[in-house]
């Protein structure tokens, strides 16, 4: 309501690339900012080190899912997405091809929520870049990725940096 009459009053289909990280955006706020991504302008979405929860996941993966343009997507630091909300996200990434760039660091992303990143890992043909850094991963979940690796020559980069559990083995 409020969120989107600010929002879209903004935008027009000029704008491609929104930053509007560290603004204590909510749910409610990603709802709307959802809403944004079915009018196929977006190029740049970035809502990293907001108050975001796995709950409002559902309404952005429901956009990913006919998104044509989004091609960088930050969700970064919002400790509350967790397993539950990268699940989600994932499948509607399975029939999504156009985003290259996906953000998930600080997520509190385990090894559970690997599950779901691997199986669309292994189906991706669109993302180049995955940060998965400073989550709760341990070897189990690097050695996954290093097998997708071998398998998916269209990702050129898997970020797991200051994953305190993953050794250098």
């Amino acid at each position: 309501s409020n969120y989107k009459s600010v929002v879209f009053h903004c935008l027009n289909k000029f704008v491609k690339y929104l930053d509007i990280s560290s603004n204590q955006i909510t749910d409610k706020g990603l709802e709307a900012i959802a809403e944004l991504l079915n009018l196929n302008y977006l190029t740049y979405l970035n809502v990293s080190n907001n108050s975001i929860t796995h709950a409002a996941i559902g309404f952005l993966a429901e956009s990913l899912k006919v998104n044509t343009s989004l091609l960088e997507l930050h969700l970064s630091q919002n400790s509350s997405i967790g397993a539950k909300g990268a699940a989600v996200l994932m499948q509607a990434l399975e029939r999504n091809i156009t985003l290259t760039r996906l953000s998930l660091d600080q997520i509190n992303l385990t090894n559970d929520g690997m599950t779901q990143i691997s199986e669309f890992l292994i189906k991706n043909i669109a993302l180049a870049i995955l940060n998965l850094g400073s989550n709760s991963l341990t070897d189990e979940s690097a050695l996954t990725l290093c097998k997708i690796i071998g398998e998916n020559h269209f990702l050129s980069c898997i970020l797991v940096n200051t994953n305190g559990s993953i050794t250098a083995k």
